[in-house]
This record gives C-alpha cells, structure tokens and sequence, in this order.
C-alpha cells in the first residue's frame, strides 16, 4: 500500500526541526559549503537573468514624470508663482519629482498629505524621512492615491540607507504602494525593480512580504515572467543563508530566536509554488532545472526536516503542474527517493509525490528510471543513496503489485536489476533487500509470482549476497555505511524498509523457503539446498535443520552412497564444528550421525568405524557448547559401551584430555561457583547441562555407572579419574559436584560388594544449610530480620540460642571479635545444587550390586573371577582433603552434607580404617578450634549451621568405636560436649548424638555424664533444646549401666533440670496468663530445621496469619516429660534415699503467685502421690483375691471409705473378721489382707450369752465383725484433742448404691501405668506394596533377634494384661506377642509377622491394617532395599514410622545362609519419620547409626517417647492427654465431690484442681479456692500411724505422708 499522501505542511517548532536533515548534507553527493553551493545555480541565474528585463536608475525619474501625467489626465499642472512648471524642459528629473511633489500633482488624500509628501525629499533629515514614509504610507492604505511612483521615488535611497530605522521605513511605504489596486504596469514594474534591486539579506522578510503582495501571492505576475522565477530563487538562496546562520546562532546559545526567518523561508516555499500552481506555463524547462537546482541545494545543507517537506511540495508542484524535460526527471526522482528512504517522518509525503508521478503519462518513465539507477546505468554524480533509493521505491512498486493505479514491475527486470545493485558495499542496502524477500514470501500473491520463475540461482545468489557480509551471530549487526553514503545525524535515524535486521529478516526468507520447499520442484528445492549449504555457518536453525533431513533422506550420510564419508564431514564442518550456531540444530546433527553410527557399526570394518569415532572424538575435544557435548559425550557413552579395549582407550583419553582443555584458570577458580551460578539461573535450560566440563564428568559418571557390572578394570580408571575431578579445585563447580554427586552415592552390600545407589540420603540435612526448595527461599532475609540477626550476634549464648549469635565456642575474643565483624549479607547466588532438584545421577544405576568390584580384598579372590577392590580409601583422603583445603562453598557444602548418610555404610569402609580414623581425628580437631567452613554472606548461614553438619558426620562415625581407642572415643564425647550452649543449633544435634553414645560408649559417656547434665542444666529453658534435654533424661532413666556411679549431685542436677524449665514455664505463664507459650521466634524456629516453622514464620512476617503451629503444642508434650523424668528418676534413688529427697521435691512443686498464694498442680499432685507411694518399697504389684475368706470365716461384709483424695474398700469376713483391703489412689492400687489371730477366750471368759446375737454365735451367719471394725482399728484420728465441734478432715463412707458400684468398677479399668501400642512391620526384599508387605510370615534372621531383643514373648490366650486390641480368646490376633513394661509404662508390639496371614479370605491383610493402621507408632523392618513411602499405608492414625534399615544391604536368604549378616555386631540405620507438619521431637529424626546389639533397647526408647507424642498429639484440637494416673485422680475428686460436703472449704476444692500444661487450664490456686500444698497433702494424710501386713501383701502400707513432712519443716 502507498503512504498516505501529506498533511498540510505547518511551521516547524524550532527545537525539533534543528536536527532534521542533517542527512541531506549527503544526499547524491558531499555536502556543497555555502562558498560552493551556488556554484552550479549560479550558471544557471546568469543565464537566465540574461534574457531577463531590468529598469536603469536613470529612468526612474523619467517614469515619475511621465506617471504623473498620465495620473492627473491630458492637463498639464501649473507651476506655482516663482517656480519652474513640471513640463519645463529645462529642470531635471529631480526637479521634476520635487516639482510633482511640491505642485500637488499627487492627487487623492487628505490635505495633510501635501503637507507630508515634501519632508520625503533626500534633503530633509532621515529621521522626518522615516516618520513621513510611514505616515504617507498610513494615508495610501486608508485613501486612492495616484502618482505613487513620484511619491516612491523621493524614498527610495532610503532602501539602502544604513541608518537605523530607514530601510524599514521605505519597505513600508513600498509595502503601502503595491498595495494599491490602481497601479499601472509601468509602476509594478519599477516597484518589482526596487524589490529585486540590490538583494542583500537586511530585512529579506520585508522584501518577501512586498513581492508577495506586488504578485498577489502568485495570482497577479502580469509583466514579471522569468525574473520573478529568477527573484524567487535568488531569494531562496538568501533567505536559507539567513536561517542557516539563525540556526547555528540558536544551537550555540541554546536559544529560540529564529522564528522570523524560518517563517520567511516556509512563506517563500507556499509562495513559489502558487507561482508554479497560477502561472504553470511559465515554468520553462531552464526555469525548472533552476528551481529544482535550488532545492536539491536546501535539502543537501538543510537540518530542517520542515525544509525538506516544503521541497516536496514545491516538487510535487513542479511535477504536477508544469512540465517535466528530460533533463529534470532523472534528478527529481532520484532526489523524491533519496528522501523517502532517509526521512522517515516524511515518507508519506514524499511516496505521495512520487505516486503522483508514477501514476502520471511519466509513469513507465519513472519506472526505467529506477531500474537505470539499480542496474549500473548511473550519472557520474549519481552515489550508493541513489541506489537505495531507487530501491526503496522499486520496493513499494513490487509490494503494490499493481494496487492504487501504480505500475507493475516484472519479477525478472527487478531481479537483474537488484542482482547489480548488489556491487554497492551497504550493509543497509542488503538488510532491505532481505526485508523485501522476506516481504514477498510473506504474501501469498508475491510467491507465487515468484514461483513462476524457473530460474532461481540469481535469487539464490542475491541472498547469499546479503548474507555473506553478515558478522558472526556473537557480535551484533553493525549497519554503518561507507564515507559514501549519506550518514543521519545523532537525532535522525534512518528506518529500515522493513522492521527486522538483516539476521531476523534473513531468518524468514530462509523460514519461508523451508516453508515453501514442498512446493518446489526438483531443480529450485535443489537450488535452495544448494544456497544453504553455501551459507554455511550463516544459515540459520531451520535452514541447518533442513539440510539435515535432506542429507538423510537422501540417504548421503550412509554408506551406501560413495561420498557418505565426505559428506559426514561436511555436516560437522557446517553445522556440527559450527560454535556459533543453536545447539538445537547442532545436537540434530549430533543424531543423524548416531543413527549413522548404528548403520557404520553393522556394516563396515573396526578401521572405518574407528575413523568414524575419531571424526566425533575431534569434535569432542573442540566444542565447548554444553547441550552439544551432552549430545555427543551421550553418543561417545553408547560407543563405549561396546567398544573394544583399544576403542575405549582412546575414548577415555579423549574425555580426560576434553576435562583438561575446559578447566579454568587457577585465578577464575575461587570464583568459578558464584559467576556460572550468577549467569545461569535455576530452572533455565542450559542448567540442566551445566558447563562443558560437567557435561564430560556426567558422561564419565554414566560410563562407570555402566562398567561396575562389565569391566573391573574400566570401572577402576574410571572412578580413579571421578575422584581426581572431584579433588581438583581446577575443575569446574558443577563437574566436581556431578562427579561428588557419583561417589556419594557408591554403597556395598552385605557382601562388600560394589553399587551405586539413585537416590539421596542426605535431604534432611540439606535443608540444614538451606538446600531444599523449602528452605532455600524462606531463609532469605529480609531487612528486618537481617536486623534481628544483627542484634542477635552480639549475644552470649547463656540461656537462649539462635540463628544470629556467635558460631565459636564462647570466649570474650570470639564475642568481641563478633561485634566487630561487619555485616556479611550480599547479593543472593543461586545455589548450583538443591532438594529436589534435577536428578542426582544422569541415568539410573544398575539395581544389582556389582559382582566384579568389592569393598574389601577378602572377596575379591573368590571363584577365581576378575574382581577388582575399589580404593574407598582414597575416597576418604579427598574428602579429608576437601574438609580441610576446600574454598569453595559449593562444594564443601555439598561434602559436609551428603559424607555422613555415605559413612553410615560401614561395609564400603572396611579397608578405609586408617582413613576413618584420620577423619575422626580431623572433625575432632576441627571442632575443638572451630577452624571448619564458615558459609559466604550471601547464604544467610552461619558457622553454626556448617558445625551441625560436622557434628552429624561425627555421629556417624560413632559405629566405628570398634576401631578406636578409648582416648579416641572419649574424645568424641568430649566433641559432642563442646556443642552443648556453645555454637547456634548443635545442641539438640550434641544431644541427639550422646543419646547414641550412651547405648554405644557407655563407659565414656558415664566418665563425662556430670558435664552433660551440667550444659543441660544451663540451656533447659531454651523452648527448642528442652524437648530434646527432658528426652535424653527419660530414656537414660531406662540406662542403669551408664548412670550406676551417679550421685546425689548428679540426681539434684537432673531434678534441678526439671524445675529450672517448670519454673521457666510458669513464669511464661505470668507473663501472659491469658494464652499460651510465646510462639517460638525466628531464633528458636530457625533451630528446629525444619521448613514448615520457616514458612509459618515468612507467613507471620507478612502480617498474614498461619495454620496452627506444630510448635504450638509441643509445649504440652515437653510439660508433661518435665514430671515423667521426675518420676522415673525418683524410682531409680535409692530406697534409703528416697525419704530424703521427698520434701525437696515436693517443695519445688509448688509456688507463688504474685499474690503470694501458693499454687500446685494436677501432674504435681499425682507425683507426690508417687513418691508416697514408692518412697519406702520397690514392690508394687498386688493382686485381688477373690477367696480371701472361706465358709468358715463368715459371711463377707463390704464398705468403701473416701480417706483424702484415695478410696479404702475393705471386705472382712464376719465371723473370723479375716479382711482384704483395697487402696485405690491415682498411681496405684493396692490390695492387702488383715487376718486377726483369733485365740480361744480364757476358760474363766463368761460366753457371749447375751445381746441380739447371743443365740447366733455359734452359727456361721453369726457377724461378730464389721469392716468398721477394721477400719477404725487403723484409721484412728491422730489428734484426739480436737474439739468436737471443729471440722475434721474425717473418712467418708461411700453409699452402697448401683452409682457407687459402677463407679468402682470404672475406676479399676484406669490403667496404674501408661499404655502404649506399637506396631511392627517387616518388609522383605523388593516389596513396595501394603499387600505384599502384609503377607509376610516371616523375616530375616537380624530382624527375629531385633524381636528378641525388643520385649518378652507373651502369650495372648488369656492373657492378664492390656493386650492393646489384640484377641485373647479366640486366637485371631496369633498366639503370642511382645510386650515390655516397667512400673510406669508398658507398651504391646502388634508384630505383623506373628499374626494369621489369610491369603485365601484376607488377601489384602485387612486384619492385619486394622492393628497397624491404629496405631500412632510404627516400627517398620525395611529390608526392601529401596526408600521406605511414608504412604504405603494409608491411615490418619500412623504418625510416625520408626525404619530400620541394614548398613549394607543383605538378601533375605544372604541373612540365612550367613550368620555374619545377623551378628549383633552389624549396624543398622534408624529413621524416624514423622508425618507432615509434626514438629521434630525424636533424636532419630536425623537418621543415627546403631549396633544390632542395642538396636532394640535404642528403637524402645525412642518408639516410646514418640507414642507419648502422638497420644498429645491426637488431642491438640480437642484439648489435652490425659495420663491415667490425673484420671484417676479426677476420678476420685468427682466421688469427693458427691458425697463429701462436709470437708473444710480447701479440701472440698482440691477436687478441682486441674491440669497446667501450657496452653491449657490453670494450675491449682489457693487464691482461687484451690488447695494450697498443705490442703493438697490433707488430701492424701493417713489418719494413723499403725500399719499391719499379712503374708498376702506385696508391699508395706506405710502410713506417713511427705506433705507431714513438709509441713513440719516449714513449721520449724
């Protein structure tokens, strides 16, 4: 489509048309200079001004005179008295003139103009001059007034006058004069002369304004003819002198002041052409050569863009209306163009001129015209501009296609012709032509007037023209034109003839050929290939593409084509060796020679298939594009899989030489992470190859991966050169990781036998230092918590750690050197490895262990096979070597993290022992001066988090103690000690890891269990280390041989434990009475490692509330282990000691309020009830006996007492008074039996002859003793001389009613223990599925000891304890099961193995679920060799499951048939898992390494601290757990409260003391009618100090009372 034609022009604004056209100071040649520029014109003026017309000086008088006459009729004036008439031939022509002026021969006018018209006389002063001109030439605009030419006259000189205000004055009245409608010819004659007389550049807008209206802007030229066209361009010239300069004075003071003389310029423009518009038939040819002379002048020195839009319509005039010699065309056009290429705002109005002309009878003129200029046939002054411009408007032609009116261009005489334009050196030029061919081929019509053509080798040619001069594609397209071309200016830029570049407008046109391929016949398609491959490293993706399904479709890369060799190469010289190009089309190439490679390997001999490898391995060693070398390096993979030896030699050597050539600098080295982490973000494509280097380690990698189960010695040199990439700081980032990725994840088997596991076992500690997608992003800071952390290291860590604090043992070097240490927070690195991320290993490894490498030489001789042992140790060395010399944060992170889960494979190791050694050596070392990694600032980390995972590693370690010396196993505890309070966040990791010790060190651990109690004493009011201190304490209550040599101090110490965190709690609680616990801060959250806590934390930041925190309720739990490690430590004193330690105890179990009333609590209630119980006996049991009493004894008389807060029941048999006691209190019950030794009365006794029951005493119905009796006998009032009428804390009588049975009964069904239900699964080798898994029957030989081990075989056929759900009648539950219990818990194990498998009626084990899938705690045997799915059974109950995995992995029948595998020396990994949004509570959350010896005491312990988890768990939303023991003791207080309204008010209301767990209810308060602890011990006071055993009894009831105790200390 044409451009729209021009809008009205309008007056340019200075200050943008200032930079206008600048590039018309080129145009069609060098910039003419204002000296030179009027060179060529002025030939041209003379010329024409010859044969123009002109009035002599001397005449003008003349015509004065002879206007005068002819103005005032055929009368002659007559002269004034002594004057000279006008008509005297003796005056002169200045006398005639003052005569005319003087004798009133100026007719018209008021009488003041007689009075004017002398004081114009040259005689009179200028300045009466200058005022009569202007008020003479007031009165001839206002009045007709004739003889103006005598008036005129006597004012001319004043044109020229220099003084100030003249010259302005005469072209005033001048002005006034051609204003008048009565002028005859000869007076616009001598006016038109004294407007083109002595042209200057004074007052040239003055000028202009006069010729304007002598010729009434065009429509009046009647006399003038060629010397006006002459005057105009004389005009032309001075008048764009005079802006020129204005323009440069402007620019240079940076001012506005032109406007006068631009309008001047532009009202000279609109005047020329309504000249040429009214009076077209005088613009002559040489008139017409003249003008456009001119203004090709303007347009080549003009740097105004209105200049260059006058010039068009001052054209577009000419061409209109005038006509156009031949002479003219040729510039016209070429100028038209030249401006319609260049100037861009202008190129609708200049297309509109040209369409005119095109559309006109000089249409096909202007066509040949273009075409000459294209194709050679160029003027001498004719440039590379013209050229393009012509082009331009050719282009436009051809985009028409006829459209509008304008003529067509054949394709063929626009091909020539732009084929011989192709000599001009512009860039430009060939951008557009690709612009034009991507144009046409875009539109359907244009293509297919193009494929009409049968010849395309000069379309061809042309675009390989274009191409050719194209730069490399990693440089950008430079458009600069030789010193030839017409450069824009700053401000102008020259717009494409399309929009694309020359690469993007070659992309298309090679698009649309490919496109356009199927369309064409043999000899184009040919034609077009042929054009691809001649521009080789030019043509784009889609062009490389094509030529590679030509190349294979025709079937030239084969061998079946005599050149298949030859035309191989030239694919990796084109495309393949090509660095510049996509990898895309590359890694294309890269398969159609694999698929060659799968032919060649048939068909042709070793030495072609070897020459072949050899092309590929010389590409190989070159690139350095890593989608192409993974391409290649997978290619080189699949070759080395079959390849001979020699074949893989090479291969080798060249994958070794590649690494070499693409290591960096020594100096890029140390910043080698951070800059490819920086330019390759996560989650974009190239990430997934990474660097060139990497991309050649995952190659070696998957040829190892390949090799353990084909070659050794492969194999061997294989992992020899992981190991020296792995180690080499030289290497890059990425490829060390890829290639520490490989040797992390090497294991063996119960055989020692090699294998490389898929999966990692490290995830859990990469979200320690932020590796995990959870964690990596929630722990960049924000300000205010870069603030906190800031404040935060400026702390001693005493009582509280966090995040922020120092990350060095404490000293005051380390705190100072703190404050002083400037913030480390810079700008994020994304980090190069990441949980989940991309897969760890580039293929999957083999499933089976290798049966040709070995971890250990005593297999390698066996059967007589090539075996070969793999060099663990030298594994060891590099990491060693990392740990202490490693400067890249990458990578040492990447070692601290992953070498632990790795280490936990013992045997791997075992001929890695002096090596492990030096590892334990190393990490002790570096924990003990603190001298491992610190983290970069940009990872928000601290030394600390690094210390968790050196302390971890540590752990691991542990299971080698049979290794080390005793010194060395000390030094280990002493490591771990050194993490207690001393760095951020390794407590809980210290705590975890002496946990472990305890069961594996006994002997060191109790040498320093005074210094681990001490640090825990300091940090136990830390909410995030207490759960895991009151842990540690209750399972080392179950440890006697690690606590045997404990103390009195060590026993204050752990009690002391207690009381510190309950007295932290309830002063938490007087902080904020109203709610619960603080929600933990970002310290404590940061401390857990635990992601949800992080986000919930992010959440709180943002103001947006959160889902209720798994730290919201592990308060309850930590509450609650407070008073069991109370409990259990209390059993474990002494007997003797157990009096002593009561009333202390007792004491810190209650305290004050800030009221001073004194509180005690719920659980503090039951404690002292079980320190009463057990103070003074070890024998708890008793058991009821229904056949206390016989016939003989009498009839059996029952009563139930409520004695304080316990209930007496006492049966006795009337007759023999024989009775059996029962004492139901929250922590126990009792049962005893009083029998009275009856003797026969003394013979001097009078019988018993009198009284109601005289008659019946010798009858067995007789009663002669009631349980009241019994009763009063050892329950008698200690204080006999208490008033009658005071209240008395007196035994109740229980009702015998239906409401007081029932509730008897309940009460017995409250448990005296905890009970707790653990589930145990064995899953056996490859099993994944619940179905399979329940089937099982049976299980290994390590998991029948570990069954064993964890509890005593009890029948269930009637069985007398709580068989948690299990049948114990019928069977259906199997026979037996294991069950373990101490005196305050027990806990039954429903082993799957040991129940009915139905395959028949239960194929999918639904008996078996019912026990698992309800229990909150499972213990899971995974011998499956594959990660446990925390989902394989499906249930809401099963929070946690306890794995228990083999170090190395054994066969079922390998555990069988080698009784090695099932030693109780073998080691066993142990991974609680916790379902989602538990908070850690568990030291095997992190997994730990364990003996088969202690394995079941260590899955006891922990099985059972997470059952009591889950039991407050299960109730956070609905409330709290309640243990039996506050059931019982709530249940007693409802009985008080029935029927005991009598007792004094505190005692009344201990009935309603209540739980205090934080975020619960209230402790029990004296200020609120609660008891105080004196009340509270009235509750359980024994009213006498009697106590009496029969043989039946299994403990004493001792009848004394802590609280008597207390009491009596707190009154002396």
């Amino acid at each position: 489509m044409s451009p729209p034609p021009r809008q009205d022009a309008r007056t340019p604004d200075r200050k943008s048309s200032l930079w206008t056209l600048d590039v018309f100071r080129h145009l069609t040649g060098g910039r003419p200079t204002l000296e030179n520029r009027s060179s060529s014109p002025a030939a041209t003026t003379t010329s024409i001004q010859a044969a123009a017309f002109s009035i002599p000086e001397n005449s003008v008088e003349s015509l004065v005179v002879q206007a005068a006459h002819s103005d005032n009729g055929r009368s002659s004036v007559q002269p004034a008295e002594g004057k000279t008439g006008s008509g005297s031939p003796d005056m002169g022509p200045q006398e005639h003139l003052q005569n005319i002026l003087f004798s009133g021969e100026t007719i018209g006018g008021p009488p003041q103009l007689q009075k004017l018209l002398p004081q114009l006389m040259p005689d009179r002063p200028t300045a009466t001059r200058i005022a009569a001109c202007r008020d003479i030439g007031a009165i001839i605009d206002r009045y007709p007034v004739t003889n103006l030419l005598a008036v005129w006259s006597a004012a001319r000189d004043l044109l020229e006058s220099s003084k100030s205000g003249a010259s302005d004055a005469a072209f005033f009245l001048l002005s006034c004069c051609v204003r008048s409608d009565r002028l005859s010819q000869s007076e616009r004659k001598v006016f038109f002369n004294a407007i083109d007389h002595n042209l200057t550049e004074r007052n040239l807008d003055l000028r202009f304004q006069v010729l304007s209206e002598l010729i009434a802007k065009g429509k009046n030229i009647e006399g003038f003819g060629g010397p006006l066209i002459v005057l105009l361009g004389q005009l032309f010239l001075l008048c764009f002198k005079v802006v020129g300069l204005a323009r440069r004075k402007d620019k240079k003071n940076k001012a506005q002041s032109a406007a006068k003389e631009e309008q001047c310029l532009a009202g000279l423009f609109r005047l020329t052409i309504d000249v040429v518009r009214f009076n077209p038939k005088l613009v002559q040819e040489q008139y017409f050569v003249f003008l456009l002379d001119q203004v090709t002048n303007i347009c080549k020195s003009t740097t105004s863009e209105s200049d260059i839009a006058n010039s068009i319509d001052l054209i577009d005039a000419l061409t209109t209306y005038a006509h156009v010699p031949a002479s003219a065309a040729r510039s016209c056009i070429a100028l038209l163009s030249d401006i319609y290429r260049v100037i861009v705002p202008l190129r609708g109005q200049s297309w509109a001129a040209l369409a005119n002309m095109l559309k006109s009878h000089l249409g096909q003129r202007a066509v040949s015209v273009l075409i000459g200029i294209m194709s050679g046939k160029r003027d001498s002054h004719e440039t590379t501009n013209n050229v393009r411009g012509a082009f331009y408007v050719l282009a436009e032609l051809i985009r028409a296609d006829g459209r509008d009116g304008l003529p067509k261009i054949r394709s063929s005489q626009f091909i020539f012709a732009l084929k011989k334009s192709m000599s001009v050196d512009s860039q430009r030029h060939k951008r557009d032509v690709m612009n034009l061919f991507a144009d046409i081929l875009s539109d359907e019509n244009l293509t297919n007037i193009i494929l009409e053509e049968p010849d395309w080798s000069d379309l061809g040619d042309i675009c390989v023209q274009c191409v050719s001069s194209l730069p490399s594609e990693s440089s950008p397209l430079n458009d600069n034109e030789s010193t030839t071309s017409s450069a824009p200016s700053k401000a102008v830029s020259e717009e494409a003839l399309g929009s694309m570049s020359l690469c993007e407008a070659t992309t298309v046109v090679i698009e649309k050929l490919n496109v356009l391929a199927p369309r064409l016949d043999i000899v184009q398609r040919s034609a077009v290939m042929d054009m691809f491959m001649e521009l080789g490293s030019r043509m784009n993706d889609s062009a490389a593409a094509s030529v590679i399904s030509y190349l294979t479709d025709e079937r030239l890369l084969y061998p079946s084509h005599d050149d298949w060799f030859e035309n191989c190469n030239s694919l990796v010289d084109r495309i393949l060796n090509d660095q510049y190009r996509s990898w895309h089309a590359r890694v294309a190439a890269v398969q159609a020679l694999r698929d060659v490679y799968s032919t060649i390997e048939c068909l042709c001999p070793l030495e072609t298939t070897n020459r072949f490898v050899d092309l590929l391995l010389g590409v190989l060693a070159k690139d350095r594009n890593a989608p192409v070398l993974a391409a290649l390096s997978d290619l080189i993979v699949e070759i080395s899989d079959s390849a001979c030896d020699d074949l893989f030699d090479r291969i080798f050597a060249s994958l070794k030489d590649t690494l070499v050539q693409r290591r960096p600098s020594v100096a890029d080295a140390s910043s080698n992470a951070t800059a490819m982490a920086s330019a390759v973000p996560i989650g974009s494509t190239n990430i997934d190859f990474g660097t060139p280097c990497n991309v050649v380690t995952r190659a070696i990698v998957r040829m190892f991966t390949r090799s353990i189960n084909k070659s050794a010695p492969r194999a061997e040199a294989l992992y020899d050169l992981l190991l020296v990439i792995a180690g080499s700081s030289t290497c890059d980032t990425d490829a060390r990781i890829s290639a520490l990725k490989l040797l992390g994840r090497i294991r063996s088997d119960g055989n020692h036998a090699i294998m490389v596991i898929s999966f990692s076992e490290a995830q859990s500690m990469a979200a320690v230092l932020c590796r995990t997608v959870d964690t990596v992003v929630k722990t960049r800071p924000t300000e205010a918590l870069s603030q906190q952390r800031a404040a935060h290291s400026e702390e001693i860590v005493s009582g509280t750690e966090g995040r922020g604090t120092r990350s060095a043992p404490v000293s005051s070097t380390n705190v100072l050197a703190s404050r002083q240490r400037p913030s480390r927070m810079s700008k994020p690195v994304p980090p190069l490895w990441l949980y989940p991320g991309p897969k760890g290993l580039p293929e999957e490894p083999p499933s089976t262990a290798s049966h040709l490498l070995f971890s250990d030489p005593g297999f390698v001789e066996e059967d007589g096979m090539p075996r070969r042992v793999l060099k663990t140790a030298l594994w060891i060395e590099v990491v060693i070597s990392l740990l202490q010399k490693e400067t890249d944060w990458e990578i040492y992170s990447y070692v601290v993290v992953h070498i632990g889960a790795q280490l936990a494979n013992q045997s791997l190791f075992s001929d890695a022992i002096p090596q492990i050694q030096m590892l334990r050596s190393v990490l002790c070392e570096q924990i003990r001066g603190s001298s491992f990694h610190e983290p970069p600032g940009y990872t928000s980390l601290k030394k600390a988090d690094v210390a968790v995972c050196i302390f971890h590693t540590l752990t691991m370690l542990v299971s080698y103690h049979s290794f080390f010396g005793r010194s060395e196993e000390d030094e280990m505890v002493r490591a771990f000690l050194l993490g207690i309070g001393s760095w951020d966040r390794t407590s809980k990791w210290c705590i975890h890891a002496l946990f472990v010790c305890c069961l594996e060190l006994p002997v060191s651990i109790s040498r320093s269990l005074d210094t681990v109690l001490q640090k825990m004493s300091q940090i136990i009011t830390q909410p995030h280390i207490a759960v895991h201190i009151l842990e540690f304490l209750t399972s080392l209550s179950r440890l006697p041989e690690v606590y045997k040599n404990f103390r009195e101090d060590e026993f204050k110490t752990i009690f002391g434990i207690c009381f510190q965190y309950l007295k932290y709690v309830r002063d938490q609680q007087a902080r904020a009475p109203h709610r619960s616990l603080p929600r933990p801060s970002a310290r404590e959250l940061r401390h857990s490692g635990g992601s949800r806590e992080l986000n919930a934390l992010a959440l709180a930041q943002e103001g947006k509330p959160g889902p209720k925190s798994a730290a919201d309720d592990l308060p309850q739990y930590v509450y609650a282990l407070a008073f069991h490690v109370m409990t259990f430590w209390f059993m474990n004193l002494k007997l003797q000691d157990r009096p002593t330690y009561m009333p202390w105890i007792a004491k810190n179990l209650t305290y004050l309020d800030k009221d001073g009333n004194e509180h005690i609590e719920e659980q503090g209630l039951v404690t002292i009830d079980m320190m009463q119980r057990v103070a003074y006996s070890d024998r708890d049991d008793t058991k009821h006996d229904p056949s206390f009493a016989t016939a003989a004894d009498g009839e059996i008389s029952q009563k139930t007492w409520i004695v304080g807060m316990s209930l007496l029941t006492i049966e006795t048999a009337g007759r023999t008074g024989v009775t059996q006691i029962t004492h139901r209190r929250p922590t126990s019950t009792k049962y005893s039996i009083y029998k009275p030794q009856l003797t026969e009365p003394p013979l001097h006794q009078v019988p018993l002859t009198t009284g109601i029951q005289a008659d019946a005493f010798y009858t067995s119905a007789y009663v002669g003793v009631l349980p009241d009796d019994v009763f009063q006998e050892f329950y008698s009032p200690l204080d006999i001389h208490i008033s009658l009428n005071a209240p008395v804390d007196r035994p109740v009588v229980l009702p015998e009613t239906d409401a007081s049975r029932r509730a008897l009964n309940l009460f017995d069904f409250n448990s005296t223990v905890d009970n707790h239900r653990v589930g145990i699964i064995y899953i056996g080798e490859g099993q994944s599925t619940e179905k399979e898994i329940l089937a099982n029957v049976m299980g290994s030989s390590d998991y029948t000891n570990f069954l064993s081990g964890i509890g005593t075989l009890r029948r269930l056929k009637n069985a007398d304890f709580n068989t948690q759900g299990l049948d114990r009648q019928y069977g259906t539950d199997g026979e037996f099961t294991y069950s373990w219990r101490d005196r305050c818990t027990e806990v039954v194990f429903n082993v799957t193995t040991m129940m009915p498998t139905d395959l028949k009626d239960d194929p999918n084990g639904i008996a078996k679920k019912r026990h698992i899938g309800n229990a909150f705690v499972n213990v899971v045997w995974n011998n499956s060799g594959k990660p446990f799915n925390f989902d394989t059974f499906p249930s809401a109950f099963n929070y946690i499951y306890i794995v228990i995995t083999s170090q190395a992995r054994a066969s079922f029948v390998e555990t069988r048939h080698n009784p090695n595998q099932a030693a109780p020396d073998q080691f066993y990994r142990v991974q609680l898992m916790m379902q989602q949004g538990f908070p850690e509570i568990s030291p095997a959350a992190e997994t730990k390494i364990v003996s088969g010896k202690v394995l079941p005491e260590y899955v006891r312990l922990i099985a059972l601290n997470a059952s009591a988890f889950s039991l407050v768990w299960q109730n956070r939303e609905g409330g709290e757990h309640v243990s039996p023991w506050r059931n019982r003791w709530r249940s007693i207080k409802k009985l008080r409260d029935q029927h005991c309204p009598s007792v004094n008010t505190s005692l009344q209301n201990s009935a309603h003391a209540s739980p205090t767990p934080p975020g619960t209810a209230q402790a029990v308060s004296g200020a609120s009618g609660r008891p105080t602890p004196r009340d509270s011990g009235a509750a359980f006071k024994r009213v006498s100090n009697a106590t009496y055993m029969s043989d039946e009894t299994n403990r004493s009831s001792v009848l004394s009372s802590a609280f008597e105790d207390l009491s009596r200390e707190r009154s002396n």
